[in-house]
């Protein structure tokens, strides 16, 4: 809590869409803006409870069925959906466990089963047919309106990707007469339904209700300046960038100050592992294989915030590879100063490629604060790979091929004078463009809607050519 705060600095504040953890790329962003806002002005509508915030404790209602209209005559069949309603965190594990869990040791029922299968099978065709957000109308319920009323925001800050987030938000706005604030972490946009047989209608009724919300927004928000760029093509309006920020006076003081490598050398990837970017992992863990057998003993150590059976035992077949349990963020400065090399494989192909394109991964801060050398191991199409080999803080392997990126790697390996001048580039380019401080004054006093002057650092090192900007 804020003693003494000015309402202007810290309005009250609806998140819309995303709510605070420290699991998400996103939520753990927004968990850095928030610090040390008052958390009686905070509060948070989404469709998941979280069990927990890393910053902020604040009000939470949870969107479920009272929010979700199925068209007749879908509307007249049984279905489970989620509670709707005000969140009590005291109780949110037990809250949590779904109707359809089982006691311990119970078997499920032939009826349960086949009730499980047949929901299984309609929401696949619905998905396919990309059907939803036809056939399901979002809905500004009574207890809803009541509990945004009761907390009565100054500020709606959203984030949604689909048609019937895109009207809830729009419902929530007329409602509240709030401030509308839209921040764009992934251009979801260009990849909304792209898999789904009604996905060209459905993606033009998406952009011409989007613009229209666009056009509504008292503040814009992109996740980079290339996003803002070009958005400002795309839609015609201004997007101010904030992203992701870091207590740069914590890693200064932990930061690699020495570049001498292990033997074997320490690869090291720290964070969640996307859905899409399984391949190029296991590209990764093959060029780690064909460095040690050139002779560069080398060992990949992955910490994953997340990831499937499946896909942890497709990376840990591989000899040199080690899949560990997650982070904490105590330990974070010593695993990060502590690997040689610092790596962020994104994928190359598909719906993936494009959703992330002018994206910013969130773990990018602590990895340039860190001053372990980067390699980036993504097109060079994306936005990260352009700024980094402009601003010269990370080492881009952008075209795909495990050959390539061993080369890479032991070239960087054999190199301590490279190694020490990407570490110590990206650790000051890191203090001068994601310091917490700053970021979140502009961050608050934008949504305030007071004036205040983004740091224009990062126009030299984003100054990005037209075909990264436009693909």
């Amino acid at each position: 809590m804020v003693a003494g705060c000015d309402e202007k600095e810290y309005p009250r504040v609806l998140v819309f869409g995303r709510g605070f953890d420290s699991h998400g790329g996103g939520g753990i962003t927004l968990s850095n803006l928030f610090r040390g806002w008052p958390r009686d002005r905070l509060a948070v509508v989404d469709y998941r409870a979280r069990s927990g915030t890393s910053s902020a404790a604040c009000a939470e209602y949870r969107l479920g069925a009272l929010e979700q209209k199925w068209m007749w005559p879908l509307s007249c069949l049984p279905r489970r959906s989620g509670e709707s309603g005000s969140v009590d965190h005291s109780a949110l594990a037990s809250d949590l466990v779904s109707d359809d869990s089982l006691g311990e040791g119970a078997t499920p029922s032939a009826r349960a089963t086949a009730s499980r299968a047949a929901r299984a099978a309609f929401h696949m065709v619905v998905d396919w047919l990309g059907a939803q957000d036809v056939l399901q109308q979002p809905i500004l319920s009574e207890p809803l309106t009541r509990w945004v009323a009761d907390f009565s925001p100054d500020v709606l800050y959203c984030h949604f990707s689909t048609l019937g987030t895109i009207r809830l938000v729009r419902a929530l706005h007329e409602c509240s007469e709030a401030r509308l604030a839209i921040h764009i972490m992934d251009d979801w946009p260009e990849t909304v339904y792209a898999r789904s047989l009604m996905g060209p209608v459905l993606r033009d009724v998406v952009d011409r209700e989007l613009r229209e919300l666009l056009s509504r927004a008292a503040v814009r928000m992109a996740i980079s300046r290339a996003m803002a760029d070009e958005y400002l093509s795309r839609y015609g309006c201004d997007f101010e960038v904030f992203h992701n920020c870091i207590d740069v006076s914590f890693w200064r003081q932990r930061h690699k100050t020495s570049w001498a490598v292990a033997s074997p050398l320490r690869v090291v990837y720290c964070g969640r592992i996307g859905w899409d970017a399984l391949a190029s992992f296991v590209d990764v863990c093959e060029a780690v294989e064909l460095m040690n057998q050139a002779g560069v003993a080398t060992q990949f150590s992955i910490y994953p915030g997340g990831i499937d059976a499946s896909s942890a035992k497709a990376l840990a077949r591989y000899a040199h590879t080690r899949m560990l349990p997650a982070v904490e963020d105590e330990q974070l400065p010593d695993v990060l100063t502590g690997a040689d090399v610092l790596i962020i494989p994104s994928n190359f192909e598909g719906r993936g490629r494009r959703f992330a394109r002018l994206s910013m991964p969130t773990k990018v801060p602590a990895y340039m604060a860190c001053a372990t050398p980067i390699v980036l191991y993504s097109p060079r199409t994306h936005a990260t790979c352009a700024w980094a080999e402009q601003g010269k803080w990370a080492l881009v392997v952008g075209d795909r091929g495990r050959e390539r990126l061993a080369l890479a790697l032991s070239d960087l390996a054999a190199s301590p004078a490279q190694r020490e001048a990407l570490g110590r580039r990206a650790s000051e380019i890191a203090d001068r463009e994601f310091d917490g401080r700053q970021v979140r004054a502009a961050f608050r006093e934008s949504l305030a809607g007071l004036p205040h002057q983004q740091s224009s650092a990062s126009d030299d090192v984003w100054d990005l050519p037209d075909d990264i900007r436009h693909g």
